[in-house]
């Protein structure tokens, strides 16, 4: 799926020291134009910038932060899927995401997605039934909704001709930083679908709430796609009560529901994100009293080999 990432300026303007360069070199930026769009170019301090501006502290050594904290490794059972959870199949696409997110907890995992060469989508099809159990597929990546129009509709068909998949769950954030990747050839596809679609969007700030995506996300609810939001608490973006509980307001103003709020996952480079779990729990608590029950998302950690979720 074609993103103009041509402007990178946004980020050059405020990326000027060498370790920030250091950091650009490691994990080079992407934003895609709509994103740009979004940010404050004149505030060094915009929380949408932040979560996509190199910094130095990406090249800082930190103890307990490593290259694979989910320890996704260990998990793979075929090149591109990963078996993590009981009845569920992860299949890391390879199409590139729309914005590359400076705390991505899979930032030194690149090429290790489903090949996009001759004969992939077979290969994707008979891993998935050597799994008889897998009732739901979960898309990831990268980002599902990076790859070719043809192939995302390929995929989901594949999917979908499974029988004993019930669900198709896809993780992306392009109806956030590139909307005009829902054409109307996907929305009807994703219609036609036999199996219940779920998409997760990746949304941490009140401000990636934007009219254009409200207007995406009619139209996905319209073609029967069940729109959840999951959140990272990030330090300096989305870590004060005011900004979380526009974030609520704003997801369900557009019928998103808030799924998860994410403490960090302790990936090396993105130290600099986190807040303490005890900070975390204060702030979750102070959303719970100061909003209605269905506009926050449950506070969870993500643990290594764990079948499930951790509730804080």
């Amino acid at each position: 799926m074609h993103v103009d990432h041509g402007h990178l300026d946004v980020l050059a303007r405020h990326c000027r020291d060498q370790e920030q360069r250091r950091a650009a070199a490691l994990w080079p930026p992407r934003i895609s134009r709509f994103y740009a769009s979004l940010i404050d170019r004149d505030d060094p301090d915009d929380p949408l910038l932040r979560q996509v501006l190199p910094d130095g502290r990406e090249c800082h050594v930190v103890p307990g932060y490593d290259d694979d904290p989910l320890a996704e490794q260990a998990c793979r059972q075929d090149p591109g899927l990963l078996s993590k959870y009981p009845g569920r199949v992860l299949v890391l696409c390879d199409g590139p995401c729309a914005v590359r997110c400076r705390f991505c907890f899979r930032r030194h995992l690149r090429g290790r997605a489903v090949s996009g060469g001759s004969g992939w989508l077979k290969s994707v099809r008979q891993a998935l039934i050597a799994y008889p159990d897998c009732h739901e597929v979960v898309l990831s990546g990268g980002d599902p909704l990076g790859m070719a129009q043809d192939r995302v509709r390929c995929l989901l068909a594949a999917c979908d001709a499974l029988p004993q998949i019930k669900r198709i769950r896809l993780h992306t954030r392009y109806p956030v930083a590139e909307p005009s990747c829902i054409s109307a050839d996907l929305t009807a596809s994703l219609a036609a679908m036999r199996a219940m679609v779920v998409m997760v969007l990746h949304i941490n700030h009140p401000r990636e709430v934007s009219p254009e995506l409200m207007r995406v996300a009619a139209r996905l609810r319209q073609a029967g796609v069940h729109l959840y939001a999951q959140s990272v608490l990030l330090r300096g973006v989305n870590d004060q009560l005011e900004t979380l509980l526009r974030l609520g307001e704003a997801l369900a103003d557009a019928g998103i529901v808030a799924y998860y709020l994410h403490q960090l996952d302790r990936v090396a480079g993105a130290a600099h994100f986190a807040v303490d779990d005890a900070r975390a729990r204060r702030l979750h608590a102070a959303w719970r009293a100061s909003a209605s029950g269905y506009l926050v998302p449950r506070l969870v950690r993500e643990v290594a080999g764990r079948p499930c979720k951790t509730p804080l």
